[in-house]
């Protein structure tokens, strides 16, 4: 047994496809012989695309997006928000985000709560 952790670029890719590994019934798997070798250098059979195999196990996306950072451009008026997995981001609601002078709402004295934006640009 081989176990691997994707790349965010790898997974953040797979979800963008939307019709590829969303469940058990689109989830396969091809592999060129020159994905792995046995102790004696022999080469893994290969697994051609005409013969797939499929997904044994499937866990889908149940985690929601955390944010890792943000950055914030009074003069340009920009809102910089990257997160740890992909997100729809032509879909989003600015009346969600509040802008606060202290991360502890106890002692905030001001805050906005934003009332539209429109999307800059996006990386997915």
């Amino acid at each position: 047994q081989l176990l691997f952790k994707l790349l965010r670029l790898d997974t953040n890719a797979l979800k963008l496809l939307e019709s590829v590994a969303t469940d058990q019934s689109n989830t396969f798997l091809t592999i060129g012989s020159g994905f792995v070798t046995d102790v004696n250098s022999n080469p893994v059979n290969a697994v051609a695309s005409t013969d797939a195999t499929p997904v044994t196990q499937f866990t889908d996306d149940g985690r929601k997006p955390e944010i890792l950072n943000f950055t914030i451009d009074i003069n340009a008026g920009t809102i910089s928000i990257s997160f740890d997995e992909i997100t729809r981001g032509r879909e989003f609601r600015a009346s969600e985000i509040t802008i606060r002078d202290t991360s502890n709402p106890a002692t905030q004295t001001a805050n906005l709560t934003l009332t539209g934006a429109i999307v800059a640009g996006s990386l997915w």
